[in-house]
């Protein structure tokens, strides 16, 4: 929930910010702003624009005290988080606006000021009023007094309805929750980046972008999709092979379920109908660790497929020259100290 506080439930001051803590800013531009504010200063609302500076001169927004505090209790009372409170209309970029109030106000916007008068009054102003470039100025205007803003200024306005002025507004980089208003700690971080993102969504200058980001997305989903096709077409063609390959390799084989595993069954049934042994056996083991020149165990323990050796202490050189020599050979060494254990990477 962000407050908005109409255009003329503010004013608008320049102070020299004094080189004091933050914690008694306050006070001093009290006292700095006294003679320019038509109330007692305690009962007025104090607000520093973004970004300020102490020993420069800046703007500062007055409102009533009283009047803010009650709409913001109102606001929390009925369930809802105040993440700021901003003016309707900031100093900034010059502009001049007709909005339908007080049946219709003319308000101008500069770097550093918020003149607000009623239409009618407008063609009396002397020029220094209006400013120089006035008249380059974009002058916005809500529809139901564009007319008479036409009429009074002699320009025709661009449209802007109240909700779309009100978002404008609620995007503004000012927040007047300052001081005895101030707080909210992580979630207040939480709800400013979470409007910059808004504002970064939502802004027109920002559409391009919006538009890239979103072809990216697009193209890259495409993609993914034309690459999952790819990947799951090659991996049928390579399962259609192995099964070719079975049927052609053991023709007496009818029922192909997992070519590999079933392939390697025959393999090694083949291997021990004509006596040589297979991976597994623990002659071709013994054979390979021989090969490999490693010393005689003490101890051996035995399982198809797994050689465990005991009393057999290897130093790091020696294990690390036994495992490379035995990955040759389809074998794997994994221990340490005395124990250690070869283990056949063939199935």
């Amino acid at each position: 929930m962000v407050l908005v506080i109409p255009v003329l439930k503010l004013s608008w001051h320049q102070a020299e910010l004094p080189r004091l803590p933050a914690n008694r800013l306050r006070a001093a531009l009290a006292g700095l702003l006294e003679e320019q504010l038509l109330d007692d200063p305690e009962h007025l609302h104090l607000a520093l624009a973004p970004g300020w500076k102490v020993a420069s001169t800046d703007v500062v927004a007055v409102c009533d005290k009283a009047w803010l505090f009650k709409a913001a209790v109102l606001i929390r009372d009925a369930g809802h988080d105040l993440e700021r409170i901003v003016p309707e209309f900031e100093p900034g970029a010059a502009a001049q606006w007709v909005i339908e109030q007080d049946q219709g106000l003319w308000v101008r916007t500069d770097a550093k000021h918020v003149q607000v008068l009623p239409l009618g009054v407008h063609p009396a102003w002397p020029e220094p009023a209006l400013g120089a470039d006035g008249a380059d100025e974009v002058l916005w205007s809500e529809p139901q007094v564009a007319e008479a803003a036409e009429k009074a200024l002699r320009r025709r306005p661009e449209l802007i309805s109240r909700s779309r002025r009100m978002v404008r507004a609620a995007q503004s980089s000012w927040d007047l929750a300052q001081f005895d208003l101030a707080g909210g700690g992580s979630r207040r971080w939480y709800n400013r980046l979470a409007r910059l993102w808004q504002q970064a969504w939502d802004a027109p200058q920002w559409r391009p972008l919006r538009w890239a980001l979103g072809a990216l997305i697009a193209v890259h989903a495409v993609g993914l999709q034309v690459w999952a096709f790819n990947e799951s077409r090659q991996q049928k063609d390579q399962a259609q092979q192995r099964i070719e390959v079975m049927r052609s390799t053991f023709p007496q084989i009818t029922v192909v379920i997992d070519p590999l595993p079933q392939m390697q069954r025959e393999v090694q049934a083949l291997a021990r109908s004509s006596g040589a042994g297979t991976a597994s056996d623990l002659g071709v083991m013994l054979t390979a660790l021989a090969e490999a020149g490693a010393p005689p165990p003490k101890q051996l323990e035995f399982t198809p497929g797994l050689l465990s050796l005991r009393g057999w202490p290897l130093s790091e050189p020696q294990a690390k020259q036994l495992r490379t020599a035995l990955a040759q050979k389809g074998y794997g060494l994994d221990g340490a100290a005395a124990q250690w254990h070869i283990r056949s990477l063939t199935p």
